[in-house]
């Protein structure tokens, strides 16, 4: 996910659902530190984390 997305991202996101069970009930906490935002899931207790990557702003000539 893009640090744009990762820093807008709503508490109950849609379209997203947990990695061990498919519930999407599940939370996220934020950004965890520069480069992750964690998530939680309701249903199974399960937690993770994902990458946040920066935009590549550099142009190719």
């Amino acid at each position: 996910m893009t640090r744009d997305e990762a820093e807008n991202m709503d508490k109950h996101p849609e379209g997203y659902e947990c990695l061990q069970c498919d519930d999407p009930q599940i939370e996220c906490f934020g950004m965890e530190d520069e480069n992750s935002v964690r998530f939680g899931c309701h249903s199974c207790g399960y937690v993770w984390y994902e990458e946040v990557e920066d935009e590549d702003d550099d142009d190719d000539y």
